[in-house]
């Protein structure tokens, strides 16, 4: 299967002389509450246009120029029944070929009713021994206004609970038009010398060679063996979905990143909380927490394939080295740990073959999230709650590993 996915890429690029189409896409809400609601979700995608009466996206590409923007302002803010408030929040990010630039600000910001200064950058309050706020999150793509998070209960609400204000996103790129050979031209022929001697001749100039995209070369380096694997993988039965709620994902695999060289996963995208599941019978290991990923954790299946779960908000009471799961079990919760911070929360998924080479997992998420293994039995056991029980891991700070 994947195999002719790569034949199918390569034909299409090689037809469009290495060429690519202008992209631009931007995403902004006003608020995102304890359930991971969205509220006032705006998205714009290469040509379009959506507002609220707080948000607003736009995404242009025309003339082969990737343009897009993204804004919130929310007003009268009241986060944690008045332990958090602010006259305003206000984010934009806007993106063109040439990359993305973010700013905000925070007016009138108040905790528990004590006026604070005006936060110049990302800037992080103290919420009296109740958690903390954080101000200004700027990323590569995008910014937060403010995040609240209780590690101590408020009135009435649990601690662990997580209230963003206002969010905005943009990317885009510019249109690289296909490379057409020039034709080469006979040289004009040399008249001969008197003394007739042999003249040498014309050494022919070596075409550049073609590009290949990020994902080309990676579906390329796959030997014989890996690509059985992978189609092998395609046909087994018995695989559930790893998100188990309303989710949205498109295929992002050997798109460019700007903390890592490629992105060699496929985000998915679901409310903040959301569980997440085993996608195999198999063996949980290296769970832990690094500065990239965040919360992680991997998953070997009876087969020996492998699968990486990063960004996650927590791990449920299965998720510890060493583990024994089956597929639909649930083994943590949608979030954005990690470098995800500033985005909204997503799963990143990768699936590696039993030698450790990474494949694009989008065919195996479309399989799945049309006849996987259902994970209804687990979710009436655990539901959304993602409290510690025994076996749960919280935190483990693992700077010895390295994925």
């Amino acid at each position: 299967m994947l195999a002719a996915v790569a034949v199918v890429v390569a034909t299409a690029v090689a037809a469009a002389g290495g060429g690519r189409p202008a992209t631009a896409s931007a995403v902004a809400f006003a608020r995102q509450g304890t359930d991971g609601t969205q509220h006032d979700l705006v998205s714009a995608q290469n040509d379009a246009d959506h507002s609220t009466n707080e948000t607003r996206a736009t995404a242009s590409t025309r003339a082969g120029k990737g343009r897009s923007s993204a804004s919130a302002a929310v007003e009268k803010v009241n986060v944690f029944g008045g332990l958090v408030t602010a006259d305003e929040v206000r984010v934009h990010a806007e993106a063109s070929g040439d990359g993305t630039s973010t700013s905000g600000a925070i007016i009138g910001l108040a905790i528990d009713g004590t006026p604070q200064g005006a936060p110049d950058g990302r800037t992080i309050y103290s919420l009296h021994g109740y958690g903390h706020l954080v101000a200004l999150d700027a990323g590569s793509t995008g910014i937060v206004g403010l995040r609240a998070r209780l590690t101590k209960d408020y009135k009435g609400n649990k601690a662990g609970s997580v209230v963003t204000v206002g969010y905005a996103s943009a990317t885009a790129r510019d249109a690289i038009a296909p490379t057409t050979p020039k034709p080469t031209q006979a040289a004009p022929a040399k008249k001969k010398k008197a003394n007739h001697k042999a003249t040498r001749p014309r050494k022919k100039k070596a075409h550049k060679a073609r590009q290949l995209s990020a994902k080309q070369k990676l579906e390329n380096a796959l030997t014989q063996q890996e690509r059985d694997w992978a189609a092998a993988l395609l046909l087994r039965p018995g695989y559930a979905f790893p998100v188990a709620g309303k989710h949205n994902y498109v295929n992002t695999f050997g798109a460019p990143r700007s903390d890592v060289p490629v992105h060699v996963g496929n985000d998915i995208f679901a409310a903040f909380g959301t569980p997440i599941v085993a996608v195999a019978d198999g063996r949980i290991y290296r769970v832990g927490t690094l500065k990239i990923s965040g919360n992680r954790l991997w998953l070997r299946d009876k087969k020996g394939y492998r699968y990486f779960y990063c960004h996650l908000s927590d791990f449920a009471a299965a998720a510890y080295n060493g583990a024994d799961v089956h597929a639909g079990e649930v083994i943590g919760f949608v979030g954005n740990t990690g470098d995800a911070e500033p985005t909204p929360p997503h799963l990143h998924f990768e699936v590696h073959m039993p030698n450790g080479s990474v494949v694009d997992p989008y065919p195996y998420l479309q399989k799945w999230d049309q006849s996987g293994v259902t994970s209804a039995s687990w979710l009436r056991r655990y539901g959304k709650d993602p409290g510690v029980r025994p076996g749960a891991l919280v935190v483990v700070k693992d700077f010895l590993a390295e994925g």
